[in-house]
């Protein structure tokens, strides 16, 4: 099975934001926290997000030949799969991102927005990861980032599965390897207009489909 994310723009989404302001990191929520500073909040606007985040599974069901409906979470919030497909969706202010495979899954979109708080470099990952990836730019935080959040999702692990996953070698700019319990997780990702979405390949191909709106 070729795995076929979609990512889908969210339209009348608030202007794009410059740097956040530093925030103390004590516990791995504030750093999810800080690192998703630049979510907007309000109950509208979480509202929009989440309903093209359901458009983004819809249209990643239709590429599939799979239910448009149906997808739906159980009462932690987990996606529940759906006759056997099992399903995953991520959200930014611009952009809804969604994926659907035959095996757990997981997908993460960012912004590459940089934060003025550089302690959380430390708190995403250590020394060692950072010398495997190469550098400490805020392009690197979001892609270890985003990857470390899709393999999460993937075994239905809150962020406090954070300091169990780790780097475990680079490929290529848009491919790298973690791990989390003692399995290995590939992970893919894409770029596009100032973001980063990575996902859970499973060891398999990738067909990303960015579309300007569902």
């Amino acid at each position: 099975m070729i795995l076929r994310p979609v990512i889908v723009r969210i339209p009348n989404a608030p202007a794009k934001g410059g740097p956040r302001p530093a925030r103390h990191l004590s516990t791995n929520s504030a750093t999810h926290s800080a690192a998703n500073a630049d979510r907007p909040r309000g109950p509208a606007v979480r509202a929009l997000q989440q309903e093209y985040s359901r458009k983004a599974i819809a249209e990643c069901a239709r590429r599939m030949g799979l239910p448009r409906t149906g997808w739906s979470k159980d009462g932690d919030g987990r996606p529940m799969p759906l006759d056997g497909a099992y399903w995953s969706v991520s959200h930014k202010p611009h952009y809804a991102a969604a994926v659907i495979a035959d095996a757990p899954v997981g997908i993460d979109v960012e912004q590459l927005l940089p934060r003025r708080d550089e302690s959380l470099f430390d708190a995403v990952a250590t020394s060692g990861e950072w010398s495997a990836i190469g550098e400490r730019s805020w392009e690197s935080f979001f892609r270890l980032w985003t990857a470390k959040e899709a393999v999460l999702k993937a075994n239905g692990v809150g962020i406090g599965g954070l300091p169990q996953c780790r780097l475990a070698g680079v490929v290529d700019a848009k491919l790298m390897t973690l791990t989390f319990e003692d399995r290995s997780w590939p992970v893919a990702h894409t770029y596009f207009d100032g973001h980063v979405v990575a996902v859970t390949t499973l060891g398999r191909a990738v067909e990303w489909r960015t579309l300007p709106t569902v």
